[in-house]
C-alpha cells in the first residue's frame, strides 16, 4: 500500500498528508512488520503507524474517538487470518462516512466447509451482521454453498454501500472460493477498483475472476474474451433498443469488464461489422459510439449471410496476480 503511493506517476501532484495505520496482533508478525516499514524511506507528508493489537478493537477506538467529527477519506483493507475477528459492524462503520471505501477478504470456501459447526455460528453471525448465512446450510455440497455465501455477503455489504463487487481468487491449481469484497459510495471508486484488478502484475501464480459471469470463466487478464461480453450484452438488452450510456452502465455495474476500454472498440465495433449490431442514430463515422448513440442487436437470422464471429483470443485468460 505504501508503494502504491511512492511509485505512483502522479505522486508529485499530491500534497495532502497520507496516514497509514497497520494493525497486527501476532507478536512475531508485528515485529516483522515494523522491520519492513523501517526499510522504507518516506516523504514528509506520509505518516506510518504500526499498531500492535486486535483490528476490531483498534478501529473501534479510532472511530469512537472522533467525537462526531468526520473521518478522513479512508481506504480500509481488512485481511484477517480467518473470519472470527472481522465483524461486519466494524467494517461498515467506516462506510457511514463519506469518501470511505472497504476491501474485505473472506475465506468463503473455509466457511462453507464448516457451515454446520454450531460452535462457529456466533462468528458467522458477526461476520455477516445477522443470521442470513444460515441459508447456505441447506446446500449439501461445498461448491453450492460458496456462491450462496458470496451473494449473501454482497447483500449485507450493499446495505451500507451502493456499489459492491466481489473478486474470486484462484491459485496456480485453480483452487477457488476465497474472495475479496469491495464497497464504495461512488461509481468512480468501483471503476478504479476494476481497473486495478485488470492491470495486476504477474506474481505468484494466482489469478482473479469475477463470479458474476455465470457459467463463464472470466478472468482478469491482458487478453480478455470479448465474445463473453457480447453475449452478456445480448442477453441483457435482447432485441430492444438501448443507448451507449445504458450499455456503459451495464458493463460497469453488472459485468467483470471495463466500460471504457472493453465496450466500444473491442465489442460493439466487431458486432456492428459482423452485422450483429444495428445502430439507429446518425454518426459522423461508422463503428463509433458518441454520446446519445442508440442501437439494438439483430436476431441471428437477420445478420449478414456471410456473418462469421470475429477472431479473438479464446485460450485460458489467466493473468497471474501479485
Amino acid at each position: 500500500m505504501l508503494r502504491a503511493y511512492l511509485e505512483h506517476e502522479a505522486r508529485n501532484k499530491i500534497d495532502a498528508e497520507l496516514t497509514y495505520v497497520f494493525v497486527e496482533h501476532d507478536d512475531r508478525r508485528f515485529e516483522w512488520l515494523v522491520k519492513e516499514l523501517n526499510l522504507i524511506q518516506l516523504p514528509l507528508n506520509v505518516k506510518v503507524y504500526p499498531v500492535h493489537g486486535e483490528f476490531a478493537e483498534v478501529l473501534g477506538g479510532v472511530l469512537g474517538g472522533l467525537g462526531g467529527a468526520a473521518l478522513a477519506p479512508t481506504f480500509l483493507f481488512v485481511d484477517p487470518f480467518g473470519y472470527a475477528d472481522n465483524p461486519m459492524e466494524t467494517s461498515t462503520r467506516v462506510l457511514s462516512f463519506p469518501r470511505c471505501e472497504v476491501l474485505i477478504y473472506v475465506p468463503l470456501r473455509w466457511i462453507a466447509r464448516f457451515i454446520s459447526d454450531d460452535g462457529a455460528a456466533a462468528a458467522y453471525t458477526s461476520l455477516y451482521g445477522d443470521d442470513r448465512w444460515m441459508t447456505a446450510r441447506q446446500m449439501a455440497a461445498i461448491d453450492d454453498r460458496v456462491p450462496v455465501l458470496r451473494d449473501l455477503f454482497e447483500q449485507a455489504l450493499q446495505e451500507h454501500a451502493p456499489f459492491v463487487s466481489s473478486f474470486e481468487m484462484l491459485d496456480a491449481e485453480g483452487t477457488h472460493g476465497y474472495h475479496l469484497f469491495f464497497g464504495t459510495h461512488h461509481v468512480t471508486g468501483l471503476s478504479r477498483m476494476k481497473r486495478a484488478m485488470w492491470s495486476v502484475d504477474p506474481g505468484d501464480g494466482a489469478s482473479f475472476r469475477d463470479p458474476r459471469a455465470k457459467g463463464q470463466q472470466v478472468l482478469f487478464a491482458a487478453s480478455p474474451d470479448f465474445e463473453v461480453l457480447l453475449g452478456q450484452l445480448q442477453s441483457h438488452f435482447g432485441k430492444r433498443t438501448f443507448s451507449i450510456e445504458e450499455a456503459e452502465q451495464f458493463v460497469l455495474l453488472e459485468t467483470p469488464f471495463m466500460h471504457d476500454s472493453h465496450l466500444k472498440r473491442e465489442t460493439l465495433a466487431p458486432a456492428e461489422r459482423d452485422g450483429v449490431l444495428e445502430v439507429l442514430t446518425r454518426r459522423a463515422k461508422r463503428m463509433t459510439y458518441p454520446k446519445g448513440t442508440v442501437m439494438r442487436f439483430r436476431a441471428p437470422d437477420v445478420a449478414r449471410p456471410d456473418h462469421r464471429p470475429a477472431t479473438r483470443p479464446t485460450s485460458a485468460h489467466r493473468a497471474p496476480a501479485r
